[in-house]
């Protein structure tokens, strides 16, 4: 057997701006075999949250154990081209301007190389300082021929292998088919209903049979644009089983701990950089030696948690100071939750500052400051506190078309437009509390009503505890 046959890899399938959607959890209009079959090969965790829904923020929870509140990397940096890497020793293109991750805290990639390993990431770096993040190889560079194209991505285990020689090896495999705009990558897919129109939905999602959240209007132009999103998830399945298939073809599929799971989630408002669970909660899938197989878990979860699992796999030392806990005793099915934590704490501080604490069932968030929008607009809604991916009314980047139907439509869907009106002019409520069993996408709060005081005061509580832990 070849030396790195026995070395104990890691993979991590990150796709950008993916949610809570799969046809194994239940949503309609869309088919992922490839995750579905993932998850009866190992353990999936149905209640896992990310650090903070936005990326950069995101990938230094996961690099570093630490919330972004504490880490440092709060907002969204520079991206790197991964085909300049790896960067020469001396020399650092960071822009420390721009928020980062604190010198004195050590990250999973520093970590890695300083125990041997031959560390690689695909499509993306954004994260800083670079020094911290000394990866030695970028594949995949964005906007490359093909890279949309799931079949593409049959030659990265292989390149991987081939740089890593006889090193055990880190792999990050980002990408970004769920990150809008989703036109080129319908085209280069042939998915495009029609070619000529960038509005177009796709032939591959009825647009008819996709779930519609309640925190959108239900109208044909909103559900044909989902539906281009709903496509993409479909890509990244195919994505997924591109990889694992050639996993498995180099032979080191029986040694590889995989982890599958998306930065944060879907990219339309209340999503993608709110504190709701459209935005924060992602599927999580972790499949390895040791784990259980077919194994569904309803523990609350975080990306917080995957630092301590995956250096407790490697048998490596873990920083004294970690906001997360191995997930080893619940993928080898000795716990079905953690001694001491009932909840895991996920968080915004992009466009305003908002914590939020969740056990899986009941969803509190605090609003510690309201969404601003930019000074000397006329008015919020010309230029408002949201990433412009979400919102932006021509259409002529990003397509997204959620937001202008939102208010086009208010009248007939009052509650969409209310929910959004509540980000787009800051007035959030100060505390929020939601029932995710009855209300999954967290738009009825239930803070005021005197029927769930216990339960506010509880969740309340909980965030007090991760307040102290987390110091923020």
């Amino acid at each position: 057997m070849e030396k790195n046959k026995q070395l104990k890899n890691i993979l991590i399938l990150f796709p950008e701006d993916m949610g809570n959607h799969m046809s194994s959890l239940g949503t309609p209009g869309i088919s992922t075999p490839e995750l579905d079959a993932l998850a009866l090969e190992g353990v999936r965790f149905t209640s896992n949250f990310c650090g903070q829904p936005v990326c950069s923020p995101s990938k230094g929870t996961i690099y570093t154990g630490r919330y972004p509140h504490d880490n440092g990397m709060i907002k969204n940096t520079h991206n790197f081209s991964v085909d300049q890497l790896p960067f020469p020793e001396d020399t650092d293109p960071s822009d420390y301007r721009i928020t980062g991750v604190k010198e004195d805290i050590p990250t999973l990639i520093e970590i890695l190389k300083e125990n041997g390993y031959f560390t690689a990431i695909t499509s993306k770096t954004h994260v800083q300082p670079m020094k911290k993040f000394p990866f030695d190889m970028g594949w995949g560079r964005l906007g490359s021929e093909g890279i949309y194209k799931p079949e593409t991505w049959k030659e990265l285990i292989n390149a991987v292998k081939d740089g890593a020689a006889d090193k055990p090896f880190f792999l990050m495999a980002n990408t970004s088919l769920t990150h809008a705009p989703w036109q080129i990558k319908l085209l280069e897919n042939g998915i495009s209903s029609n070619p000529s129109n960038r509005l177009a939905p796709p032939t591959s999602v009825d647009w008819k049979e996709i779930p519609v959240h309640p925190f959108m209007p239900d109208t044909e132009v909103a559900r044909k644009d989902l539906a281009r999103y709903f496509a993409m998830v479909q890509l990244v399945d195919d994505w997924v089983g591109v990889i694992m298939n050639s996993l498995e073809e180099a032979g080191l599929a029986e040694n590889t701990l995989v982890i599958f799971t998306p930065d944060h989630g879907m990219p339309y408002q209340r999503g993608k950089v709110a504190c709701y669970p459209a935005g924060t909660q992602v599927p999580l899938i972790i499949k390895g030696p040791g784990i259980s197989k077919g194994l569904s878990l309803e523990t609350p979860v975080s990306h917080v948690d995957l630092m301590p699992t995956i250096l407790k796999y490697l048998n490596i030392d873990i920083p004294n100071v970690q906001h997360g806990n191995s997930l080893w005793p619940l993928l080898t099915g000795r716990q079905k939750e953690f001694e001491g934590r009932k909840t895991v704490l996920t968080e915004t501080n992009s466009y305003y500052k908002g914590r939020a604490v969740t056990d899986g069932k009941w969803y509190y968030v605090k609003n510690y400051t309201q969404p601003s929008h930019k000074a000397g607009a006329e008015s919020p809604w010309l230029n408002p506190p949201m990433n412009i991916d979400l919102w932006m009314p021509d259409h002529k980047v990003y397509d997204n078309q959620v937001f202008s139907e939102t208010i086009k439509s208010k009248e007939e869907f009052p509650l969409a437009y209310e929910l959004l009106a509540q980000i787009v002019e800051g007035r959030l409520p100060q505390e929020e509390l939601y029932n995710l069993e009855n209300d999954p996408w967290a738009v009825n709060n239930l803070a005021e009503n005197p029927v769930y005081k216990n339960e506010l005061e509880r969740m309340r509580n909980e965030l007090r505890f991760w307040k102290a832990k987390t110091n923020f």
